[in-house]
This record gives structure tokens, sequence and C-alpha cells, in this order.
């Protein structure tokens, strides 16, 4: 039998006062749970610092540049797990928030960035401290927004943060002309997010085909070895991830070691430096390499020596990743989930990973202690 649907079960939008675009904006933070951004003021962004000191809901944190600003958003978002905020006024003032923006995309930080920007009349006219934000940050953010119209204030920022902490986390920006966070009207708070694209809110989940094909790149290794990131910590897959790793080896980059335990890691990799750290060596054996595509090329020398020198088929997987392999040319087996890690560490323990893996005659790997 068909049943219906009552309208009432939707969670349903709230509607409220009428006030100033910038005051919309604090409204929108508190809804999102922030209670903290780190703004440094100007003329493009008076409107909202005057709006954040009508509230005590949110603390102010005063830098003294737009970049140590930024840069405490995103360590606060390392910090916390939150969404990290940060507030710069147009121009010169947009710009020096850049480089935490990238540095957010490239080690998948949570923050949304906030600028104020001319009127939108003055918008593509070379006005005092205009520039085109939007479109110099489009190469080092998830999603970025120019909001033109008052009326989409609510939408966008519920937007913003969804699109910050889901998935592989990142950085949105916001980029706001002073009109619209001058004008009032009556928001409408979204208590859901509605993307044209379903993909956007969609789960990712590994397929029991491509699950049974790691297990069977598993069960043939000799000499297995799990490389791990910061992006085991974004996923919160830390207690399936030790589960996971009774058996092979761990090797770690910086960023997952807040969580995960040392005395389970035995060696370190590093981009640079004089003296070559214990994974280096530990990977240089290896036969099957589980795990991130944190840094190209610090893999690279080690793919592309492997390769040359015929010694070893090399696998790598990662898991929660969907950038592209920079190594199409070489000849190795790949198997690239872009997947969430924990969900999919959970289905490998549910299909038999120890039984997989118990029918190797595994090769020691020297250099452990």
């Amino acid at each position: 039998m068909k049943t219906m649907t009552s309208p009432s079960a939707f969670p349903q939008a709230e509607i409220g006062r009428e006030m100033k675009g910038a005051d919309a904006v604090v409204e929108c933070l508190i809804r999102e749970g922030v209670d903290v951004i780190f703004a440094y003021p100007g003329g493009a962004s008076q409107e909202l610092h005057q709006s954040l000191a009508r509230t005590d809901k949110i603390r102010t944190i005063l830098p003294r540049h737009e970049q140590g600003g930024s840069f405490a958003a995103e360590g606060y978002a390392r910090a916390t797990g939150k969404v990290g905020v940060c507030m710069a006024t147009s121009g010169p003032g947009a710009t020096n928030l850049i480089s935490a923006i990238a540095d957010a995309y490239m080690d998948s930080v949570p923050l949304v960035a906030i600028t104020g920007q001319v009127f939108s009349k003055y918008i593509g006219k070379m006005a005092f401290q205009e520039t085109d934000f939007y479109g110099m940050t489009l190469p080092i953010v998830k999603h970025s927004y120019l909001v033109m119209d008052v009326h989409d204030l609510p939408r966008v920022f519920k937007e913003a943060f969804y699109l910050a902490r889901s998935g592989r986390p990142g950085p949105v920006i916001i980029d706001l002309p002073k009109d619209v966070q001058q004008v009032k009207f009556r928001p409408v708070f979204p208590q859901t997010v509605e993307f044209r694209n379903a993909y956007a809110t969609a789960t990712q989940h590994a397929t029991d085909d491509q699950l049974k094909q790691v297990l069977g790149l598993i069960a043939q290794a000799k000499r297995p070895v799990l490389y791990v990131g910061g992006g085991i910590i974004s996923a919160e897959a830390s207690a399936e991830l030790k589960t996971f790793a009774e058996e092979p080896p761990v090797v770690a980059f910086r960023s997952a070691l807040r969580r995960y335990p040392v005395r389970l890691i035995v060696g370190i990799l590093q981009r640079i430096g004089v003296e070559p750290l214990a994974g280096s060596s530990i990977v240089a054996q290896l036969d099957l390499l589980m795990g991130s595509l944190e840094d190209p090329t610090l893999l690279r020398g080690l793919v592309e020596g492997l390769d040359r020198g015929g010694r070893l088929a090399l696998t790598l997987m990662s898991l929660g990743d969907n950038r592209p392999w920079p190594y199409a040319g070489l000849a190795h087996a790949l198997s690239c989930l872009g997947v969430d890690p924990r969900e999919t560490i959970r289905g490998l323990l549910e299909r038999g990973l120890f039984a997989a893996a118990a029918g190797n005659d595994a090769a020691p790997i020297d250099d452990l202690a």
C-alpha cells in the first residue's frame, strides 16, 4: 500500500524577525554553533563587526594581521574539530587570508572565510580596495560564494558550513558586499541543505566488489604497510584503524600522530630533510602500500625507483581521497577508493580482513625496532 508523507514530517524553515544583513550573518553563525571568530576589521566589514559587538554568544578575537587571524582559525579547527571562522575586509584584507585558505585546502581543514566587499554596483569597476576575491580563490577552496541578494544569506551560510565539514573537509569563502550587509529583510533560516546535485550530500561507500578487490590485494601481499595521514582523524576512524592495523606495520605522516597510538607506529615519513626517517626505509621494502595520497612529491621518487628496478609490484590504495593519481604511466596496480575511511575499514573487518591475511607467508620487514 502506498503511504503519503505529511509535510510536517520534514524540518520546517524558520522565519526570523526583520534585521540587517550583517545581523543575519551573526545569527547564521550562532545557529551553526560558532562561538569564536578571528576577525580583523576594515571599512567593508564594519557592519559585521558592529553586529558581532551586539551579541555575547560569539567571542571575537582581534589578530594583529589578517593572515595571523586566518591561521589561528585553522589551528582552532585542528584543535577542536569544529569549523574555524575568520573574517577580513575587502581588497588587501581579503588577499591576506589566501595563504591560510590554501593551507586549509591542502590539509583538509574545515574553514569558513568571510570577507567584506565593496558595494555591489562597484564590483568589477576597479573601486577602492576592490579585488575579485571570489575568482582568485577558486583553485584553493571547496566552494565560493559572492552574495548579491540578501535573502540568500541564510541558505549560503547553511551550505557553506555543511560543505566545509562534510566529506573531505576544506575551506569555503563567503564574499559579502557592503550593501548586502546593510539592507534590512526578514530572513528565512533553512533547517537542512539541498543541492541540485545529490552527490554533494551523499556519503560515498565502497561497494562489495571494491572491498573484495582490496581483500584480494591484502591476501597477495607479502610486505603490506599502512601509510596513515590526517584523514583518519577527520573521519574519526582512529579506533577502526587500530583494529585494522593489528597485522601490517604502520608508517605515519605527522598529521596523524595526534590520535593514533605512537607505540604502534614504526616510522614517520618526511617531505624534506637531511636524515631519512625510519619510515622511508620501511616503505622501500613494501609490496602493498595502503593509505594516503598526502603528497605526491613524497612518494614519487620511491614509486618511480621501484618501478624502474622491477623489484616490486606496488599497489596504492587511497581511502577517502578522490584526487587524481599523478603516476598513471607507471606499471603498477592502483586501487583508489574515494570513500569514507571509517566505513571502508569497518567493511573490510566485517568481510574477513584477517582471514584474508592469515593465508599469507608474510615476508619480514627489516628495521622495525
